[in-house]
């Protein structure tokens, strides 16, 4: 079975409550409570296994919450690679409030990393064996690592014959679009920063959209997946597809981890060697299966097996890179 190894720079341990209101300067009594290992590469990790892959998470640890995380991954039966770090590995809170349906995400700052600590990440990606077949860098980025890390990390994924597939923000995203990463998954306002296209969210114009992806793709990117929410996504790569994949109507219960779930379905139909046109549809159906679960819990894979059934695509005329 091919392997997709993910990594986490900034991993969390993930408390989801449930409250009837949010009520300034009351006690407010909490019905529902669970916690989870999270951040972007876990996330990717937990849903390709759940999805019936082969996942192995490469993970920096540190603290009593870093060791509760990995406590909570074994339990899960993922392999993880932990790589040791000084500082605390961070929590993050999730609230939904079940009188308005709102929900409310409080995230922790993590811990900076030095240089040691994040060459001992690349350090294991290069020792991982056997070599895996899509690497999956998903999540943000602690501070210090430095831009390099990502041309590292490229130069290892090419070495070792892995598609690099890239969801994270800031200044390491906008030097992975130098890359030529296999995939880039950002979301509008991401678009918006790194082409300057002035797109203000996830209803902006779809030509000024297509405009910004085709830019990247210019720039080396082999395949764009823009999420829109709850419209789904854009997606276009370098050999002239282009498609718009929108999921059916119905209930969005959290958006806490769809996006990388989306990242974790193309990531896993990929290692199918599937049309491009089924990488975006497992995406948007992985996505939308995680925002129908209750109480943070990412997807089951009977829900993205139903959601995959009635996705609707239009596939789109597509500019040449850079027109």
């Amino acid at each position: 079975m091919r392997t997709i190894l993910t990594i986490t720079l900034n991993p969390a341990l993930d408390l989801y409550a449930e409250v009837g209101a949010i009520v300034p300067n009351e006690k407010l009594r909490i019905h529902e409570l669970t916690l989870a290992a999270g951040g972007g590469g876990v996330n990717v990790a937990r849903v390709v296994a759940e999805l019936g892959g082969a996942a192995l998470a490469v993970v920096t640890v540190g603290g009593l919450a870093g060791q509760e995380l990995l406590a909570a991954l074994t339990g899960r039966a993922l392999p993880v690679v932990p790589v040791a770090i000084d500082g605390e590995t961070r929590r993050n809170l999730t609230i939904r409030a079940l009188g308005d349906g709102e929900e409310y995400r409080f995230i922790g700052p993590g811990p900076a990393l030095d240089d040691h600590e994040w060459h001992e990440v690349l350090h294991a990606v290069a020792a991982v064996q056997p070599a895996p077949d899509v690497v999956v860098l998903s999540g943000s980025t602690p501070p210090g690592v430095e831009e390099r890390f990502v041309r590292d990390l490229a130069d290892i994924a090419l070495a070792r014959q892995a598609k690099l597939v890239i969801d994270t923000s800031g200044p390491t995203l906008e030097a992975a679009t130098y890359v030529e990463p296999a995939l880039l998954k950002p979301n509008v306002r991401e678009l918006s920063g790194l082409t300057g296209t002035g797109l203000a969210d996830d209803r902006s114009d779809d030509e000024r959209i297509a405009a910004g992806a085709a830019a990247l793709l210019a720039r080396g990117v082999g395949a764009v997946a823009v999420s829109l929410g709850e419209r789904g996504a854009y997606a276009v790569d370098r050999h002239g597809s282009a498609l718009r994949v929108t999921p059916p109507p119905g209930p969005v219960l959290t958006t806490a981890g769809a996006g990388d779930s989306m990242v974790a379905g193309m990531a896993l139909a990929m290692t199918h060697d599937l049309p491009f046109s089924e990488v975006a549809r497992w995406g948007v159906a992985a996505g939308t299966a995680t925002t129908i679960r209750p109480g943070g819990a990412l997807l089951e894979r009977r829900g993205f097996e139903l959601v995959l059934e009635q996705l609707a695509v239009e596939h789109l005329g597509s500019p040449a890179p850079g027109e």
